[in-house]
């Protein structure tokens, strides 16, 4: 059962580095493509509508 709890460990804190990044990066977008300046929370996707072509 530890290897189990170690791995949800490791996922819980690789999860919340990637939504501290994507908070950052919104941010960041927001604030130099639209000049909104904001202070974001958490985000939740509810769904994705749309693939972005690049």
């Amino acid at each position: 059962m530890a290897p189990l709890n170690q791995m949800n460990g490791t996922m819980q804190k690789l999860t919340y580095g990637i939504e501290d990044e994507a908070v950052d990066v919104v941010s960041w977008k927001l604030r130099e493509e639209l000049g909104v300046n904001v202070k974001l929370g958490r985000l939740v996707i509810t769904e994705v509508v749309g693939r972005c072509s690049s």
